[in-house]
Formats: C-alpha cells, structure tokens, sequence
C-alpha cells in the first residue's frame, strides 16, 4: 500500500542517507586500474554518492502518486464537484506515471528497506546495488544510458530464449499455413474464431511451462536477472497463481495503454510526436517492440505507431469501441481474446519475421 510508506521530508531523507558519502580511496580498490574501468568507477562513484538526492525524488513521486489517487477517487464519486478528468477521462501521462512507479517501487524497495533498517551496515545494500544496477534499481537511480543498455539486454533475452517457445501457445492445424496470410490476417483469423473454439490457448488455460516463458518475456518480478538464474528460478521456486496473476496484470496494462494512446493520436495527430524519447522507450519495452542499441528511437517511434495502427484496426475488426475513463472501465466488456493477442504480439511478430527470413534466403 504506497499510502502506507512513511511521511517523511526531504530534509529527514538527508539525514539518513547521510552516511552514504563515501571516499573514492575507499571503493576504487574495486575496481581494476585501467582508463576505462576508472571511468566506470567515477560513474559508479557518482551515483552511489547520489543516492540520497534520487531517494528524495522517488519520495516526490510517491506524494504524487497518492495525489493523483484521491484525483481520480474524486472524480468517480463525486458527481456534485467533478474535475477535468470525470467527463474526458484520465490523462495518458498519469496512468502510464502510476504504472512506471509501481514497477520502480517493487525493484527498489528492499534496498531502500535494507538500508534504513540495518544501521550503519544498511550502506552495504546500497553498494552491491550498484554494482548489480540492472537486478536492483529503478530508472530513478539510473543514467539513460544505462536504461538504454538494460532495455537493449532485455530485447535480446527475448529474441534468444523466449518469443520462439511463446507461439506454441497457438492450436494450429495440420493444414494451417501461416506463409499464405501477413501478421494481420493471422490475427482476425484468430479473431474471427474466438469463443468456445478459440484457435489459441487463452491466458487463463495456459499450462506452467507456456506461463513461465510468457512471464520472463513480459518483464514480470525477478526477469532482470540473466535467463539461466530466472529460468530456474521461475520453474522451481514461483507459484503458477503468481505467475498468472502478473501477467494478467502487464496484460490489462498494455491494452489499457494502447486505448488511451489511440485515444490520444484520433484528438491530436501530433500526440506519438510530442512523447519523450524516454516516454518512447518505455512504451516499447512495455509492449516487446525493438528496442536494441542498432534501434534509434525514431525507429522506436515508429514501431509504436505501426503497433497502435495495428491494434486500432484490430479493435474495429472486433467492434470495440474506444472507452473513455478510469483504468477498470477501459477493461470492462472488452474481448479476453483480444487482449491475449496484443500479448502475444512480440512473438507472433518474431515467428513472422523469421519465416520471412528462412522463406527469402531459400528463394535467393
């Protein structure tokens, strides 16, 4: 409960952050000596002695966070003094801001508890964190090339491990022939049969193993760590209700996301153009588009449009109409199916793309 976190000020947040101003000589022995790794040391140095300032700014956004809480409960239950949002809707910006928080606070939180709770010594937690930036900390305490370089990591444990198993999930027949239809088709085809003879394996019917490869695809707890400790880990250690539910949860948040996007390019053509590049990269990694270091970002950006086009047409196909309001009514009455195809959309792209491949280097 983020109502629950502790009301403490900038100035309390400087006092016990205090003693985490160490001397370079104390850290540099770390590090081998060479030009490069002293670099990385400085970086390292800096951020480590950072810590309290971006410890403050996560704060900030958690007071946000709690503002924008009893905004939106305000505008759903009070119909005598409404706000802006009760009749256009909840601002892209705030949801997508509510969701990265979330996501921050549960990679974050142990080293922040650790370090508070354990005097003195709590500094420990602090350090191995940025030796181990990507497994412990959130985009607060990171740099942007940092960000750029764990989003590219995980694009490529996606592409090597993940979305080739993901699209066994799909019921195909002996006769199917996915060479003979364009990523499109393929998903009103699926569309098209969706109830009691659905062609695909839906979220809530998929066996352990399929939940495990979708959940490490889809940046769920724990996916940060390289594939041969999260495999494992995952299969022995994670319950299936866990895994199920988090889905779900990244799910809902990717269609939500795409409605309010879609919504936000009909009212103003120039809305995907005035995202920031870091805005950009989040939606990517959110939805499993490319977002390797040889992808700019105006390539992210106009993956992104394609991918909202894409789902725009699939909506209309499935006659859904774009809902205007809190997170749960966007969700409400929508397709189950729909949604588990805009899931399932990075490996159906990786399976077409890698047909296309093998079918143009047979031809040449």
């Amino acid at each position: 409960n983020l109502r629950a976190f502790p009301t403490l000020s900038s100035r309390h947040l400087s006092v016990i952050a205090a003693p985490l101003k160490p001397t370079k000589n104390n850290y540099r022995s770390y590090f081998p000596t060479s030009a490069t790794n002293i670099n990385k040391f400085d970086q390292w140095y800096q951020q480590v002695t950072s810590f309290p300032k971006n410890l403050s700014t996560l704060y900030k956004q958690i007071i946000i966070y709690n503002n924008t809480t009893s905004a939106i409960n305000s505008s759903q239950t009070n119909v005598r003094a409404p706000n802006a949002w009760t009749s256009k809707g909840i601002p892209r910006r705030i949801v997508e801001f509510r969701r990265q928080l979330k996501h921050d606070l549960s990679i974050v939180i142990p080293v922040a508890v650790g370090y508070v709770v354990v005097p003195v010594l709590g500094n420990i937690f602090v350090v191995l964190a940025f030796l181990s930036p990507r497994a412990s900390l959130s985009r607060q305490f990171l740099t942007w090339e940092q960000i750029r370089q764990f989003a590219a990591l995980d694009d490529s444990y996606r592409q090597r491990y993940y979305y080739r198993d993901i699209f066994k999930i799909f019921e195909r027949k002996k006769g199917d022939n996915e060479h003979n239809c364009d990523l499109e088709e393929f998903c009103r085809q699926k569309l098209q049969h969706s109830g009691s003879t659905s062609p695909i394996l839906k979220l809530d019917e998929l066996p352990r193993e399929n939940l495990i490869t979708l959940a490490l695809s889809q940046g769920t707890p724990f996916t940060n760590l390289h594939p041969n400790v999260a495999i494992p880990f995952y299969t022995y250690c994670i319950p299936t209700l866990y895994i199920r539910s988090k889905i779900q949860s990244i799910r809902d948040d990717i269609f939500v996301d795409d409605i309010l996007l879609i919504r936000d390019k009909e009212s103003d053509k120039l809305a995907l153009s005035q995202l920031t590049d870091g805005d950009v990269l989040e939606a990517c990694v959110l939805r499993g588009l490319p977002c390797s270091r040889r992808t700019s970002i105006t390539e992210m950006r106009i993956a992104l449009r394609y991918h909202l086009n894409l789902v725009s047409r699939l909506l209309s196909f499935n006659n859904e109409h774009l809902k205007i309001g809190h997170y749960a009514s966007v969700l409400e009455g929508s397709n189950s199916v729909l949604k588990d195809i805009i899931l399932y959309l990075p490996s159906i792209r990786h399976h077409f793309s890698s047909n296309f491949e093998k079918v143009t280097k047979t031809k040449l």
